[in-house]
């Protein structure tokens, strides 16, 4: 399923589902003030794709993609409370995207395994002590790379994340 060049608006959720199928993909979307603007739980088998797509405003996540394998590039998420969430994800990538001013953390990964981060930018996320740009908890296995991380409490941060390397970050 491809949904592309939709824009939702002041919703509960701008998109969600709880057990995306295999091959949803969206582009060049854009969500604005919703609670999430994109909150999707794929399948642990199935794959999601979401490029050049913007989430503003969430009083939640901007995008949130919990299970399952993740593609995310070339997206923005400003002024959420998470910019970009990956939750118990195996093999994920989040690239080319920007987060700016998001109130915990920029790009966010929890309990995931074996994913990349590379050539993002994470600005003025975060004021408490563990806020950060880039925030790892308990994934194994990831890499970050080719990261910007400014005005952030934290630039890049790791909690209980093991065998993960980080290289060629400002």
């Amino acid at each position: 399923l491809s949904i592309n060049n939709i824009g939702f608006l002041r919703l509960s959720y701008g998109f969600t589902t709880l057990s995306a199928t295999s091959g949803l993909s969206f582009s060049y979307c854009t969500a604005v003030s919703n609670g999430s603007n994109f909150y999707i739980n794929p399948t642990s088998t199935s794959s999601l794709t979401v490029s050049y797509c913007t989430a503003n405003g969430g009083t939640n996540y901007g995008i949130y993609s919990g299970g399952g394998g993740s593609t995310i590039s070339g997206c923005t998420a400003n002024s959420n409370t998470y910019g970009i969430a990956l939750v118990t994800s195996s093999g994920s990538t989040v690239s080319g995207c920007t987060a700016n001013r998001n109130i915990t953390y920029g790009i966010y990964l929890s309990s995931s395994s074996g994913c990349t981060v590379s050539g993002c930018t994470a600005n003025n996320d975060g004021s408490g002590v563990s806020s950060s740009g880039i925030y790892l908890s308990g994934s194994t296995g990831c890499t970050v790379s080719g990261c910007t991380a400014n005005s952030t409490t934290n630039g890049i941060y790791l909690s209980g994340s093991l065998l993960s390397i980080i290289n060629n970050y400002t």
